[in-house]
């Protein structure tokens, strides 16, 4: 099994703003999405960390259309995809999240941590926190996986634009 298929972008600290169209607005994941609904939200890659007890995953977002993440002046990317994706925007990398014990060892970053992903395999513990996720939000690695998505430079004009459409189009 293998933990997500996607990519990892590394983007300067100033794109901090992060305007979706997908789940929310809290985490959620494959295995943890029903109580989310399809929506436009706004939030920042601040508010993306979930402070646990132990640095772990945190922050995920499932059935995304798009995705921007844009500075103060409304500069920065859009990624957009016709199937859903996922994403996550954090101050810190997958690994350091896992190899920190407490939350303040984490190092100071000056980048953003912005994933695009096909898919995450589920968070588990259905019945324990020590239980794997059900089959059915595994990912097996003997297997060919293959999404797309557009990443192109945006302005405010053009989240406002997405944010129209997205008025129109139904979950």
């Amino acid at each position: 099994m293998i933990p997500e298929i996607g990519n990892l972008l590394v983007l300067p600290k100033e794109f901090h703003n992060v305007t979706w169209y997908g789940r929310g607005p809290e985490e959620n994941y494959i295995d943890r999405k029903t109580g989310y609904n399809v929506g436009l939200y706004q939030s920042t890659v601040e508010d993306f960390f979930v402070d646990y007890i132990k640095p772990q995953e945190t922050g995920n977002r499932t059935d995304v259309r798009w995705v921007s993440m844009t500075n103060d002046d409304g500069i920065g990317l859009l990624a957009k995809s016709s199937t859903p994706i996922e994403f996550n925007a954090l101050e810190y990398t997958p690994e350091q999240l896992t190899n920190s014990l407490h939350s303040y060892l984490l190092p100071e970053s000056d980048s953003v941590i912005w994933r695009l992903n096909y898919k995450q395999m589920g968070l588990g513990g259905d019945n324990s926190w020590g239980a794997k996720p059900l089959d059915k939000y595994q990912i097996p690695a003997n297997q060919t996986y293959e999404y797309t998505y557009i990443l192109k430079p945006i302005s405010t004009s053009d989240i406002d634009s997405s944010m129209e459409e997205s008025k129109v189009v139904l979950p």
